[in-house]
């Protein structure tokens, strides 16, 4: 979906380009929402109001807003950085700052601790898995207070994802100009994307079509 989006207040005097064209995610109507198509818009005053700061928009997306990303893999990070990450790193890695929030979804102890490091004061690492090995829990014994957990760092599990949780996330989506990488697979296929979701063939979301 093509839009016009207000990234800060300005003067059309000082800025004659106040509106930048992006391309969002199509929105997806909640249960008691309707999905309008729209072809043609007035312009008005109104507009030029919330602009030059009259009568401001409730919200403007954040530009300050960065993705970190942590894989294993080279091809990994380099397909991160592709979708826009500022940095993709190993997860042993320092990231280049603190960061504010990090989330895990991996089903490794590893990566744990060095989140953990990553994080600023205050920050809060959410883990978002059904279950973790065995194998490298012995990382966890690497775990230093003062490093990893000191100045009121967090730790929070995620269990499921509920309606409200996805209608948050993709205004939040919308917001920060996410575009989504997907690899389409027919119905009779999904043998073929468990394959490869299995050897890490993964560029994007797997998505089964069910016609």
């Amino acid at each position: 979906m093509r839009a016009m989006v207000l990234n800060q207040l300005c003067s059309l005097e000082e800025n004659k380009t106040p509106l930048k064209l992006v391309n969002l995610p199509e929105p997806v109507p909640g249960e008691r929402d309707i999905l309008i198509k729209v072809s043609a818009c007035g312009v008005y005053h109104t507009e030029l109001d919330e602009i030059e700061g009259r009568t401001p928009p409730p919200h403007l997306p954040d530009p300050n807003v960065k993705v970190f990303v942590f894989a294993r893999s080279a091809e990994e990070r380099a397909f991160s950085r592709d979708l826009g990450a500022v940095w993709a790193g190993d997860s042993a890695e320092e990231s280049p700052e603190k960061l504010d929030s990090i989330i895990d979804t991996t089903p490794a102890w590893k990566p744990i601790v060095g989140a953990l490091k990553n994080l600023e004061p205050g920050g809060r690492l959410v883990i978002n898995a059904i279950r973790k090995e065995e194998v490298d829990k012995d990382c966890l014994l690497q775990l230093d207070y003062s490093t990893h957990l000191w100045q009121e760092k967090e730790i929070k599990s995620v269990a499921n994802i509920c309606r409200q949780d996805v209608s948050e996330f993709l205004t939040l989506a919308a917001e920060m100009r996410i575009q989504p990488e997907i690899q389409e697979f027919a119905l009779e296929e999904a043998n073929v994307a468990l394959i490869e979701l299995k050897t890490r063939k993964i560029r994007g979301a797997k998505v089964l079509r069910i016609d």
